[in-house]
C-alpha cells in the first residue's frame, strides 16, 4: 500500500516525495521513465514502465496541498525585506537552485549556494559549513529558488531540524532579480 503518489521525477516532484518520505510516507514516483517507490529509508521499488492495474492508494496528495500545509507553517518575507536584512548584514542568503539554474540565469552576489538536494547535510549543526562559519548559525538563513515553492518546502524541512530564524523570499530569484539585488 502506498501513502503517496507523485507524478514526475523533476527537482520538484523528487523534493515532495523526499519531504513525504522523511515523515514515514510510502511514496511512489510516477515519470515517463517508469515508476520507483520511496519510504523514510529510500527507494524500495523497481522501476517499471507503467502504472500495475493492482496499483492502490491510502492518500493521494498533490503537490500544491505540500506546500500549502508548509506556507502555513514558515516565514515568507518580500524580496524588499530580505533586501534590507541583506544590505544590513543580517542574514545567511541561501540560493537552493541547481548548478544548471545558476549557469543559465546568473546568482545573486554574496549568496552561498547550497543545491536543494545538499541542503539538511550541509547545514547540519556538525557540518564544515557551520564549524567553519561559512554559514553563520547565530543570523537568520534566508532561503530563495527560482520562484519560491522549493524554498518553502526547505524552510519547513530545516525548521524541523530546530532552526529557528529562517525564512524564505516570496518570488525567488525572479523577484529578486527586478530588485536591489545584484546578479552576476
Amino acid at each position: 500500500m502506498v501513502d503517496l503518489i507523485v507524478r514526475g521525477a523533476g527537482v520538484l516532484g523528487l523534493t515532495v516525495a523526499w519531504e513525504a518520505a522523511k515523515r514515514g510516507l510510502k511514496v511512489c514516483i510516477i515519470d515517463p521513465n517508469g515508476i520507483a517507490s520511496m519510504s523514510s529509508g529510500g527507494i524500495v521499488g523497481a522501476l517499471a514502465p507503467h502504472v500495475p492495474e493492482n496499483w492502490n492508494s491510502k492518500k493521494q496528495f498533490q503537490f500544491q496541498s505540500l506546500v500549502n500545509s508548509a506556507m502555513q507553517e514558515i516565514k515568507t518575507i518580500t524580496v524588499n525585506e530580505a533586501y534590507e536584512i541583506f544590505e544590513g548584514n543580517n542574514c545567511n542568503l541561501i540560493d537552493i537552485r541547481e548548478i544548471n539554474e545558476l549557469e543559465n540565469t546568473g546568482r545573486v552576489e554574496g549568496a552561498n549556494h547550497i543545491p536543494r538536494g545538499m541542503l539538511e547535510v550541509y547545514l547540519d549543526p556538525n557540518s564544515p559549513i557551520i564549524q567553519n562559519g561559512q554559514v553563520d548559525k547565530n543570523k537568520e538563513l534566508i532561503l530563495f529558488c527560482a520562484g519560491g515553492v522549493r524554498s518553502a518546502l526547505a524552510v519547513k524541512s530545516l525548521k524541523e531540524m530546530g532552526y529557528e530564524k529562517i525564512s524564505h523570499i516570496d518570488g525567488g530569484f525572479a523577484a529578486m532579480s527586478s530588485s536591489g539585488f545584484k546578479i552576476i
